[in-house]
């Protein structure tokens, strides 16, 4: 028997390594295969769970009475969840402003019984240097969604309790317009409607306040209309205020970008102070403002 050479050992080995990888190789193939597949059917699977969630929105906003004119729901949220909808919201955290008493915290914006609920609390919060005794919260659709035109509507309850500040408004995403749909301060029962040239310096604006609106502290709808040339602002339907071009010949130069909505509850501040009924002693805490649904439509 002929003993075996070097070269047929090393050959011998070699197939059958090669016997051993080349299955490795065709199964890894096969894995990296169903891995890509695997990835293209999540990609379509959120794909569809993203077209369900938005056709489930608009079939909930098509319960709701569409008023004349308005044929489609752009953007609807019910807060029919356990948190904020991330998707469509930024919630605020560690900011404030100089015109006012409290620091939004993240903390104090949460859903509850298909409402969303941003509270006012008597508890003090430092960020770098500040501190101040009260906090609360904002929201905003910066960087999600935005819109020139269309009816932007907010069903709302509003807190009574003195030296409260809730807002519901629009500003432009690069410009200082400012359109306030509603903001009312505790103790006045009155709605404030404005539109601002800037908000930065002493420039031109056209406010409005209502008082035939019965307790704010139950459900109202808020409503504003923006298309060229004129501004609508309505509440329950009932049409309280409007300015047109010939008001304000800045209107369509000021809010010619898309607006970002924003919701948020300061407390005291300037335009409390300005009504003389600022936070103090008296002032009822927590304090709530209650938001059934917000929605905005488009022709």
């Amino acid at each position: 028997m002929t003993a075996p050479t070097l070269t047929s050992i090393t050959d011998m080995i070699t197939s059958y390594v090669n016997s051993q990888v080349q299955p490795v190789q065709a199964y890894n193939t096969t894995l990296q295969q169903q891995l890509a597949q695997a990835q293209s059917d999540n990609l379509a699977l959120n794909q569809q769970i993203a077209s369900l969630n938005a056709h489930i929105d608009s079939l909930k906003s098509g319960q709701l009475p569409l008023p004349s004119g308005w044929t489609k729901v752009v953007f609807f949220d019910d807060f029919n969840t356990n948190t904020v909808d991330l998707t469509k919201w930024n919630v605020r955290n560690n900011s404030y402003a100089n015109n006012e008493l409290s620091i939004d915290k993240a903390a104090n914006v949460s859903c509850s019984n298909g409402n969303l609920i941003i509270q006012a609390r008597k508890e003090t919060s430092t960020v770098g240097s500040t501190t101040r005794q009260y906090t609360s919260g904002y929201l905003d659709t910066i960087g999600k969604e935005s819109w020139q035109t269309g009816r932007f509507e907010m069903k709302a309850k509003l807190p009574l309790a003195k030296g409260m500040w809730p807002a519901f408004w629009l500003r432009g995403n690069q410009g200082l317009g400012e359109i306030d749909i509603m903001e009312s301060v505790g103790g006045t029962g009155k709605t404030v409607q404005t539109v601002h040239q800037s908000t930065n310096g002493d420039m031109a604006k056209k406010g409005h306040e209502d008082s035939s609106t019965s307790n704010l502290g139950d459900w109202h709808v808020y409503a504003l209309e923006r298309e060229a040339g004129v501004v609508r602002w309505y509440i329950d339907d009932r049409l309280v205020f409007t300015v047109t071009n010939t008001d304000a010949t800045w209107l369509d130069t000021t809010f010619n970008e898309p607006m970002n909505i924003r919701l948020n509850l300061q407390v005291g501040g300037s335009m409390p102070t300005w009504y003389g009924l600022n936070v103090d002693s008296t002032t009822v805490f927590p304090a709530n403002f209650i938001i059934d649904y917000v929605r905005v439509l488009s022709r």
